[in-house]
């Protein structure tokens, strides 16, 4: 429950001073949200009547997903699919037929399609605020920890990622790639890498209170800790939906953005912010979240390769990539970086490696399962959230071909602790800390370069993607060499 005031100060100062007044409304605050300006409440129609009357904005406390469109919406219901018995001995005698061997599309590094830049980010820090950050090998004594700004009992130096989504943007950015001899390489592999946990493996849809106290006090530990570990560039592959007065999302008039004004001062502060545009295209007007609304924010799309990374002829914007305009007109992407099939460091483990094990083990059986076999996955999937329940109408062989060439099995490289070193991820959070990483490189080439310059350069810098609207691609996809070599030569002195 936010007031109306134009700056958090101003917002912490009114609630404290009509806090009496509130409670004689018989409305009972849960907690303080400092950060955001807000306090969560309970209050019944009536009161919430009397609160707006009294000036202040009301937001219902729904349920709400922070990872972008394509993630698990229940993780914990998949673990009962580790143990269902997918294999029927008798089964490739019946219908369905087995499967024939598809060779999925080999996936991607960040270096096979940005090369090798003049820097590499050396000893610039870049904020990973997501789920945290496994301590994998292609980081080094360059991951400095996670923080939990707003939980005591997870201290920093932790270095856990439950979801698996923070580790593989971390490495998107700044990985060295030494468990693949360097092929699996971001664009700032020499930069230091700080996780700021705002995510764990409970809070795929969590409470709008919750989400706007981890993700503001995560923004505010970062400004406060900037000099500290010089901290100049931020990555969210987060996202949060718009909310307007009335408690309603994706209203005609924005009024309460909290993130965005945590990362406005962020900004103001000379930290660069980067995010995901967000993965529900390809309609236009699909970038209406936050921060990829913020105009201070570098937004970025994914960029489709083909699987051809050096070939730009063939280059498209991927249909799952957000599209803009924002709710109230502006241009958004800023630039697109690829996006497909993006091959990273994985967290051994964590929910995204033990879907996409759960996904190939599916796969590879499809040819030993009778129907009753593949009905139960279905059910199983659709309980999970990773399936819609469209699927529990689909007849046994359409469920065969779904389970057969339909699930997202991404491509994994090498071995590290009890899984795989690398994971293949499709999505805008593996577009936006590429260009995390060659931001990083440009302020070791220019460490005096602002936030707004910086987006300029790489604006200036892109390349037009052949056939596709600005509303998909902004500026076009990133040409990091030139843009370095600007940042390099825009160094005074």
């Amino acid at each position: 429950m936010p007031t109306k005031a134009k700056d958090r100060e101003q917002a912490n100062q009114q609630l404290e001073e009509a806090r009496p007044m509130i409670e004689d409304l018989g409305v009972e605050i849960t907690r303080n949200i400092s950060s955001a300006g807000a306090v969560a409440a309970r209050a019944t129609e009536e009161q919430q009547a009397a609160l707006k009357k009294a000036g202040f904005q009301v937001i219902n406390d729904k349920k709400i997903r922070l990872l972008p469109k394509g993630w698990l919406k229940s993780p914990k219901a998949l673990e009962a699919l580790s143990t269902f018995d997918f294999f029927d001995p008798f089964a490739p005698f019946r219908r369905p037929a087995p499967a024939p061997v598809e060779r999925p599309r080999d996936g991607e590094g960040a270096s096979d399609y940005i090369g090798e830049l003049p820097t590499t980010g050396k000893g610039v820090g870049i904020a990973i605020i997501d789920s945290g950050v496994e301590a994998h090998p292609d980081f080094g004594e360059r991951f400095l920890g996670n923080v939990s700004p707003i939980q005591a009992n997870r201290p920093y130096k932790v270095a856990k990622d439950p979801v698996g989504h923070g580790t593989h943007v971390a490495g998107d950015a700044a990985g060295d790639g030494r468990l693949s001899n360097g092929r699996f390489r971001g664009p700032a592999h020499d930069a230091n890498i700080i996780g700021i946990q705002v995510l764990d493996e409970s809070e795929y849809q969590t409470d709008v209170s919750q989400a706007l106290e981890e993700f503001t006090s995560g923004i505010d530990w970062m400004v406060n800790n900037r000099e500290k570990y010089n901290i100049k560039v931020a990555n969210l592959s987060l996202s949060m939906p718009l909310m307007s007065e009335g408690g309603g999302f994706y209203g005609p008039e924005l009024l309460y953005d909290p993130i965005g004004a945590a990362i406005n001062r962020a900004v103001q502060a000379g930290i660069t912010v980067v995010a995901a545009a967000g993965n529900s295209g390809p309609d236009q007007g699909s970038i209406d979240g936050t921060p990829a609304i913020n105009d201070n924010v570098i937004t970025v799309g994914a960029l489709d390769t083909n699987g051809t990374p050096q070939d730009r002829r063939d280059d498209s914007v991927a249909e799952f990539s957000s599209r803009g305009p924002t709710p109230d007109g502006r241009l958004k992407p800023d630039i697109l970086a690829p996006g497909v099939k993006i091959v990273a460091p994985n967290a051994p483990g964590s929910e995204i490696d033990s879907q996409n094990s759960l996904f190939a083990k599916v796969r590879e059986a499809v040819p030993h399962m009778n129907g009753r076999q593949l009905a139960g996955v279905a059910y199983k999937m659709v309980e999970a959230g990773v399936l819609p329940e469209d699927v529990l109408h689909m007849d046994i062989r359409d469920l065969h071909d779904l389970f057969a060439y339909g699930l997202d099995v991404q491509p994994t490289q090498g071995q590290w602790k009890d899984g795989a070193a690398y994971i293949g991820m499709d999505g805008t959070s593996m577009a936006s800390p590429i260009v995390t990483g060659v931001v990083a490189a440009m302020l070791e080439a220019n460490p005096d370069l602002t936030p707004a310059q910086v987006k300029q350069i790489l604006v200036g810098t892109a390349d037009p993607v052949r056939g596709e609207s600005r509303v998909a691609q902004g500026a076009g996809a990133i040409n990091a060499r030139k843009a370095v070599e600007v940042a390099l030569r825009s160094r005074r002195g």
